[in-house]
């Protein structure tokens, strides 16, 4: 988590503090996403902000001043579709912050079931820059990871998700599973060194690519582009997961 963080900011650890749009451990059964969460809360004061399956935005929007008054940053995690629910509701009420430079923004688990809300990348980027007065697309970064891979890959300056040089990832022939080329989409495919309880190598129901060569922020390596999902399989993932607590508490 250190090394994913990392691609964002060096962040000291009395410096940040982390709004998890989400409900905490005890309310969430076994997700994975508050594993992750959990692992977050080791290196960074955290507060989870859905009782009950509800965001309480008049809550977090009073606890994102507070923080960037006592000139703090602050690092807003969550599914796309509360970050949004909690911007509109931010920009219904005319709400502004002050030193806004200090948010960053972490997307996670997709969309999932509120597709029909689904925003593109740069319509999403243009609701929550406005409603949290971003001054730039930087402050907005969106993290991919699912139950079988042991690591998280976060977005770098550039909004390009970089691969670890723990996890080895490749695009496969739907048919033969054949390694394809750099740039050429297929199955996603992962081999995570590392995951110590159980052998993390897996293909995945992901149609994405892998590409390699320089990132246009500056560093070497792999990156990894998911496009979209086989429609063979049900949808599964922690944002669903999340948002069916949601639906069970109401």
């Amino acid at each position: 988590m250190r090394a994913s963080l990392g691609l964002i900011e060096e962040w000291h650890e009395e410096e940040l503090v982390v709004i998890n749009l989400g409900p905490g451990r005890e309310d969430t059964g076994n997700v994975w996403f508050q594993y992750v969460m959990s692992l977050i809360e080791l290196m960074y004061p955290t507060c989870s902000v859905v009782r009950d399956g509800v965001l309480n935005a008049a809550h977090v929007a009073a606890l994102l001043q507070s923080v960037l008054t006592e000139g703090r940053k602050v690092g807003l995690v969550g599914p796309p579709f509360l970050v949004l629910e909690l911007c509109q509701w931010m920009r219904e009420r005319h709400i502004r912050l002050e030193r806004s430079d200090r948010i960053t923004v972490i997307t996670a688990g997709g969309w999932k079931r509120h597709t029909g809300a689904m925003l593109p990348r740069p319509a999403f980027e243009r609701v929550v820059g406005e409603a949290l007065a971003l001054g730039a697309r930087e402050q907005i970064r969106d993290a991919f990871n699912q139950v079988e891979l042991n690591t998280v890959f976060m977005e770098c300056a550039a909004q390009q998700k970089l691969v670890p040089p723990w996890v080895f990832a490749a695009a496969r022939d739907a048919r033969a599973l054949a390694v394809l080329p750099p740039g050429q989409p297929g199955l996603m495919s992962y081999v995570d060194a590392s995951a110590k309880s159980y052998p993390s190598f897996l293909v995945t129901d992901d149609v994405g690519l892998v590409r390699s060569g320089p990132c246009p922020c500056g560093r070497a390596g792999t990156r990894v582009e998911i496009l979209r999902r086989l429609d063979t399989r049900a949808q599964k993932g922690c944002a669903l997961a999340m948002d069916g607590h949601r639906e069970r508490q109401r």
